[in-house]
């Protein structure tokens, strides 16, 4: 059977389909809906140029932008801008796939319904009654979300009333509970998370581990969103060897900027600990640089902070300029990343007034599918402060890292900090990472200081 493909009567001037012939109101059509275009693939395909009605069958891809939508018959009205179908039904995007029945969808206003649904939307895997989706945004009603993938009852997952997905960005759950197997850890009205690539600080999942200088400890995050951008948290952490540590806080998270009030006491990676009574912070979400392979962040950081010994009105302003990764080949195995930044930190403790300048340079190069090589610099020009919490202290560092992917699940690294101000090896980084499927352990060990660090949690999603 000869295979036919349709482009909406707005696309094209003659336009000749099912021996109907291209007329005065079809060109209307064509001023109207322009913005919108959508082609249609079938092995059968039946339209009415005076009607808008629309028939399709037999392996019926419909296309829009980067939209699809895959089904065996599909009806629709070109008129009024809408298809729909009754079986089975796939619909597509670049970070969304969903399967379902019973499809209703405007290409005109970019909305839809779907009904029994299953499938991925931005790396979360969902189940559930009902989706629709709107300009990017999905909701989902009567589901469960997970980021683990497997037969049966996940390991862990949120079930809701309602869940909104905007992908890329974040997650808003309605009536939510939180799962580990078939044991609910907590329910909350509204849980929200982010779905930022490489940000897991909202994990509502617990996570243990091990640092030598605080013992084993384990923490778990609650929350609460308040609206789309707005959300309450706090961290309840405990340590074998320093007690429980809570911290809480608020968030803002917009389109152009994030604000933040956190309290507690928090502990940096060299195992530096800080008070905070509270602390506020305003940053600017990345920005391009008009057409520049460049984009740039701000931010301002207000708190007090205070340690065993003393307590100062902290103040540090920073603007930082990163480029787009610079490639040298075809294949992309040599990358260049680089980046500058400026900032300023005052102090009330001893009226101290810092401005740092700084700037690194970091080249990779993909040896094999699970070989990596990568080396580094990193400036910083002026790193004195008063407090040991987040204080590089390193001021000219040399980097050399390697690390062998043995398997799916198995990631080996090293690398070593050179300290070329003090001529010394600065720390030596042993770290083995291995993946259970849903759960993930990370060990690391400092060589120089001869300290272990261990975690245990449920894998990014």
């Amino acid at each position: 059977m000869k295979r036919t493909k349709w482009l909406a009567g707005f696309l094209i001037g003659p336009l000749l389909l099912a021996g109907i012939l291209y007329t005065p109101v079809a060109a209307k059509e064509k001023e109207v809906k322009a913005a919108q275009p959508i082609s249609i693939e079938a092995d059968e395909l039946y339209f009415s140029d005076k009607t808008g009605e629309m028939f399709a069958q037999g392996n019926v891809i419909i296309m829009q932008e980067q939209n699809k939508i895959f089904a065996d018959i599909i009806r629709g009205n070109d008129k009024e801008t809408e298809v729909w179908v009754d079986g089975p039904v796939r619909f597509q995007d670049p970070q969304n796939q969903l399967a379902g029945m019973r499809l209703r969808y405007n290409y005109g206003s970019k909305f839809g319904m779907m009904q029994e649904i299953e499938g991925q939307c931005s790396g979360v895997f969902v189940k559930g009654q009902k989706a629709e989706f709107n300009e990017g945004k999905y909701t989902l009603y009567s589901t469960s979300a997970t980021g683990c993938k497997t037969k049966g009852t996940p390991d862990y997952r949120v079930t809701a009333r309602k869940v909104e997905i905007w992908p890329g960005d974040k997650m808003i759950a309605y009536d939510a509970k939180v799962w580990i197997k078939n044991t609910v850890i907590y329910s909350t009205p509204r849980l929200k998370r982010s779905l930022k690539k490489g940000d897991d600080e909202d994990n509502q999942y617990p996570r243990i581990g091990y640092q030598d200088q605080d013992g084993f400890y384990i923490s778990q995050r609650l929350g609460y969103a308040f609206s789309d951008n707005v959300s309450a948290y706090t961290d309840l952490t405990f340590y074998t060897k320093v007690g429980f540590r809570p911290t809480f806080g608020v968030i803002d998270q917009e389109k152009a900027y994030t604000m933040s009030l956190i309290t507690g006491q928090f502990r940096d990676d060299n195992n530096n600990w800080i008070q905070k009574e509270p602390e506020f912070r305003f940053d600017l979400n990345p920005r391009r640089i008009g057409k520049l392979p460049l984009q740039y962040k701000a931010g301002l950081i207000l708190g007090q902070w205070k340690d065993d010994t003393k307590s100062s009105w902290h103040q540090d302003l920073h603007l930082d300029v990163t480029g787009d990764p610079l490639y040298f080949d075809k294949e992309k195995t040599w990358m260049l990343n680089t980046g500058a930044g400026i900032g300023q930190i005052r102090e009330s403790f001893d009226s101290s007034q810092h401005t740092n300048i700084r700037y690194n340079l970091k080249l990779t190069k993909k040896i094999s599918p699970a070989l990596t090589a990568w080396t580094a610099y990193n400036y910083n020009g002026d790193n004195a402060s008063i407090f040991a919490y987040n204080k590089p202290e390193v001021a000219k560092e040399g980097i050399l890292g390697l690390s062998w992917k043995v398997n799916n699940r198995t990631t080996l690294s090293y690398y070593t900090s050179y300290d070329f101000a003090n001529k010394r090896t600065y720390e030596d980084y042993y770290t083995i990472r291995q993946s259970f499927h849903c759960w993930e352990t990370e060990v690391t060990y400092r060589a120089v200081k001869k300290e272990l660090a261990w975690t245990f949690r449920v894998a990014q999603w």
